[in-house]
């Protein structure tokens, strides 16, 4: 399975070559081995989720309230999910704890095109090597 046929020399004739119809071989193993450890690493990654977290501190609509006069008194803070869906931004506000986890999540979805990113440069590099 590590091997991939590269060149075949049927039609190539030199003085210092031999004759006869040879194919040569180049070894992928070590493409494959780095490939499968990536593959690995996309098993531990759990859910995956697209979007971004903010926290916010806001004013209110109260008036004479601190937060209306003093930037320090500002009420939060506020954690806030946002995506697209269907072309149209979504928010949703969160509680702390489901903030955490949904952070988790996202990096876990760049975490996994980091992966990618890298299964495909071995791939690549695998596809010079046989390309003589």
């Amino acid at each position: 399975m590590g091997w991939c046929p590269v060149l075949n020399l049927e039609n190539f004739q030199t003085s210092h070559i031999n004759s006869e119809p040879s194919t040569i071989y180049i070894d992928t193993k070590e493409y494959l081995r780095q490939f499968e450890a990536y593959r690995g690493e996309l098993d531990q990654i759990g859910f995956i989720l697209t979007g971004s977290i903010t926290k916010r501190f806001m004013r209110c609509g109260t008036v004479g309230c601190r937060c209306q006069t003093d930037p320090k008194a500002l009420h939060g803070p506020y954690y806030e999910w946002t995506r697209k869906v269907q072309g149209k931004t979504v928010s949703v506000r969160l509680k702390k704890g489901e903030a955490e986890q949904l952070m988790e999540w996202i990096e876990n979805k760049r975490h996994f095109y980091r992966i990618i990113s890298k299964m495909e440069k071995t791939t690549l590099e695998a596809v010079n090597l046989i390309r003589i």
